[in-house]
């Protein structure tokens, strides 16, 4: 049987326990995925159209990583409202316009973890459209239907 002197043995479980932390704290890093979405993904260039981009920070289990953590962003074109937004719930976000045409690419940062999304700017209103272009409608004895585009009714 081995006799380690106290002071000793001390000192052994202060470096084993520490060799531990370091593992299990380089074990965390990376184990974080970042998704990042925008309200809209086609804005006019005007500088007054915008985007909320959300940062939505999951931890390895795949919950929401938690309240107060700071999500850095950047995008290569446009404005954004801040460059690091704290998280609530998980989720962090910033506003997004631009001035310019073009794609803006934004990449969202938490611990060294990143993602892109990829939002348009453009000068054409029509580009902005997002869905289909027709609808269809059914029904019994009764249907209505109508629409309003540029202040004026259509049925």
């Amino acid at each position: 049987m081995l006799r380690i002197a106290p002071r000793l043995a001390l000192t052994l479980s202060l470096a084993l326990l520490c060799q531990m932390l370091t593992i299990v704290a380089s074990a965390q890093i990376g184990q974080y995925t970042v998704n990042l979405r925008a309200s809209r993904t086609m804005l006019l260039a005007n500088g007054r159209d915008r985007a909320i981009v959300i940062a939505e920070v999951r931890d390895a289990t795949g919950r929401p990583a938690g309240n107060s953590l700071e999500v850095l962003f950047q995008t290569s074109l446009g404005t954004l409202s801040q460059s690091r937004a704290q998280t609530f719930g998980g989720i962090a976000q910033v506003e997004l316009s631009s001035n310019v045409v073009g794609v803006a690419k934004v990449t969202a940062t938490y611990r060294g973890v990143s993602n892109i999304l990829e939002v348009g700017f453009t000068d054409n209103p029509e580009e902005m459209y997002q869905g289909t272009n027709y609808v269809q409608v059914s029904g019994g004895s009764y249907i209505a239907y109508s629409t309003t585009e540029i202040g004026r009714a259509h049925v």
